[in-house]
């Protein structure tokens, strides 16, 4: 799943433009991750359009997050909020060389995940549209 979700954070990096929705269960782990915080770091300096999305903790730091990843930030306490990984990119310009895709899992017991990826332009813009309007 890192891997899946590496590659999607690339595909939107190298597009430049775009949305972004990224979960990360406790929003902490984006700081507490080095490699995860540099990568939103660089990904907040392109025009791709960067969302993310937990629940909040002692750790977490949403101001921080904002600020310094120029991101916006999607705090809750629903299920999806807690149990979701996922990594959507939906490019402005759907071509050959933009492409976007999608990362859905939930963690079915602890760190047991089901999901898929999918890089299905249907599919991907209705999970982008799906979590905008839900979380």
């Amino acid at each position: 799943m890192i891997v899946i979700s590496r590659y999607i954070e690339q595909l939107a990096w190298e597009a430049g433009r775009g949305t972004l929705r990224s979960s990360f269960q406790n929003l902490s782990h984006v700081t507490d991750e080095v490699g995860t915080h540099n990568v939103y770091k660089s990904m907040g300096e392109t025009g791709v359009d960067v969302h993310l999305y937990g629940y909040e903790s002692a750790e977490s730091n949403i101001e921080y997050l904002q600020s310094d990843l120029e991101v916006s930030v999607h705090a809750g306490d629903s299920a999806e909020h807690h149990n979701a990984w996922f990594v959507v990119f939906r490019p402005d310009e759907w071509t050959e060389q933009k492409k976007g895709a999608a990362l859905v899992c939930l963690e079915m017991e602890p760190r047991i995940w089901d999901g898929f990826w999918t890089y299905d332009r249907e599919r991907v813009v209705a999970i982008d549209e799906y979590i905008a309007a839900t979380l």
